[in-house]
């Protein structure tokens, strides 16, 4: 039953500004919004901020408890990510955050934990704190916790990375190069499949590299600005500039987004060729069906053949009755090129349940292992992320596929099934 406008706004209030508990979700959920005044419409989005993360404290501790049951059947506690992962469609690396975090707010930062429970802080306040101090002992971590919990209910979630990092250095400056080394070392790159054919890189490295990174883009991104107005030409601004000056750098002055020639190359085929999913009607020109680039996904159909127009390519045609890639077969233990690059054109994604790391970054794994007479065909090889590979072999679960459905069943170790099933290419 909807509450009357003057009790529901003091509700409101008193869950914005006071004691947060379970029956807050009962009581929020009664408010009608559009009866309130504008005034207490935005005490009740701050209300609603508070009991998420009240909410966000109790699955914590729901997390940690997944991760003593994994520790209860002989296994890494670590090894939870995996099940976290499949029960909530989560990337290998999300999962795995947010299973240490879990762990961490529970087990080492009860403090932080408790401020979460109350709605004073954020999730994202909290987990970040846990990822910062996660190297530091316990008791170094609980200092730095004091002080950031201090002022952390007032401030900004940028503000809480400063106010930590500053801490964390503080409370341990003999070690502080010692975990900048580390971080060099662990120095990575990875892609993300973006809307509208677009992909973004994610790099970390040294800050002070960065800088002069950014630098020497803007540096660059401006000569071709003041050249290209010289010229009487469009200015897309600095970003698209400094985005073309990355492009040329890696693949030369030619390279530029702005040409066909800089459609991506990939390697899917065993040679520099333009991979590309696509049915032969659009090959021909007789339709624009979307294509897909295997490891990305769809793109508009004039794309995909101008990705073939002017340089040697792989295409992979679709069964127009069930959608599905043609299948092909190999006899040897180790799959061809040929063979990995229709893998990753038909399954596209680890085949894992949650999991979407791009296929040419997996291994293939034999559903039925070669040592049990397995064979090194088509339907018996899926791609698997190496550390969904090694949970197969290695960490307790066990995978049934069903050749006709193309549905893969997983079961962990806790004894849950996960199925993933088929997302042809052009469905």
């Amino acid at each position: 039953m909807v509450m009357r406008a003057e009790v529901a706004a003091l509700s409101v209030r008193c869950i914005a500004d006071g004691h947060v508990d379970p029956s807050a979700v009962g009581v929020l959920a009664d408010v009608d919004a559009m009866a309130l005044e504008a005034e207490d419409r935005v005490e009740l989005i701050r209300a609603w901020e508070r009991v998420k993360a009240m909410v966000d404290a109790m699955q914590q501790e729901a997390l940690a408890s997944v991760i003593e049951a994994t520790e209860g059947v002989g296994l890494d506690g670590d090894l939870a990510r995996h099940e976290v992962g499949a029960a909530l469609r989560l990337s290998p690396l999300t999962a795995s955050r947010r299973t240490r975090n879990a762990a961490d707010l529970v087990r080492r930062l009860p403090a932080t934990l408790a401020q979460l429970r109350a709605g004073r802080i954020s999730y994202l306040q909290a987990s970040h704190l846990a990822e910062a101090v996660r190297e530091l002992p316990d008791d170094l971590a609980t200092q730095v916790e004091t002080r950031v919990l201090a002022k952390a209910w007032d401030q900004t979630l940028a503000e809480t990375k400063r106010l930590t990092q500053r801490a964390v250095i503080a409370a341990d400056r003999l070690s502080a190069m010692d975990r900048f080394r580390k971080a060099v070392e662990e120095r990575t790159i990875d892609r993300m499949p973006l809307a509208d054919s677009m992909e973004a890189f994610w790099v970390s490295m040294p800050a002070t590299v960065a800088d002069e990174v950014w630098t020497a883009l803007t540096d660059r991104a401006r000569a071709e600005q003041s050249a290209r107005q010289d010229a009487g030409l469009d200015d897309p601004g600095m970003d698209a500039l400094r985005v073309d000056a990355l492009v040329a750098a890696v693949l030369g002055e030619h390279g530029g987004t702005q040409q066909s020639s800089a459609i991506p190359k990939c390697r899917c085929g065993g040679a520099q060729v333009a991979a590309i999913v696509v049915d032969l009607a659009t090959v021909l020109g007789m339709a624009d069906n979307p294509g897909e680039i295997p490891g990305y996904g769809a793109i508009p159909g004039p794309l995909a053949r101008e990705m073939a127009s002017n340089r040697e390519w792989v295409w992979w045609t679709i069964d127009p009755g069930s959608r599905q890639v043609i299948d092909r077969g190999a006899d040897t233990y180790r799959p061809s090129d040929r063979m990995k690059a229709f893998l990753a054109a038909r399954d596209r994604v680890c085949g894992f349940a949650g999991c979407n790391r791009p296929a040419q970054a997996c291994d293939c794994d034999h559903v039925v292992t070669f040592r049990r007479h397995g064979r090194t065909i088509t339907v018996n090889l899926g791609p698997l992320c190496r550390q969904h590979h090694n949970a197969k072999t290695h960490g307790g679960w066990r995978l049934h596929y069903d050749a006709e459905t193309g549905t893969k069943t997983w079961t962990s170790p806790l004894g849950r099934r996960y199925a993933k099933g088929t997302d042809p290419p052009l469905a």
